[in-house]
């Protein structure tokens, strides 16, 4: 007779995909780069240092790479069980860009403002 396998995964044990975790690190990176390379001249005309979007961005990375890896620890059947509230929360959330005097506007740029 056959032992039965055990219905639960091992979550601990489960190795990571290299490939994705890979392919983000090089996306993350390059946008980066693309942030400074974009940003570094406007930030220096605003006077608050040419890495002051880099940083922003950065600690954003941060903080999704640990969230990420946080996450992929948990088993994704148990997300099943919530996708009507996410889907419902997606909803109301993307609704709230519509109030108007919520969010808050950028100004727009022109030519002399760096001159």
């Amino acid at each position: 007779m056959q032992k039965r396998k055990n219905s639960k995964p091992n979550i601990k044990g489960r190795p990571f995909d290299f490939i994705l975790v890979t392919c983000v690190f090089i996306m993350l990176s390059l946008g980066i780069i693309m942030v400074l390379s974009a940003s570094y001249p406007s930030s220096l005309a605003e006077g608050t240092g040419g890495y002051a979007y880099v940083k922003t961005q950065a600690l954003s990375a941060i903080i999704g790479l640990v969230l990420m890896f946080m996450i992929s620890k948990i088993d994704y059947r148990i997300y099943k069980n919530f996708y009507k509230v996410a889907y419902w929360a997606s909803v109301i959330l993307l609704l709230t860009v519509l109030i108007p005097g919520l969010g808050k506007s950028a100004r727009r740029c022109n030519k002399m403002d760096y001159t």
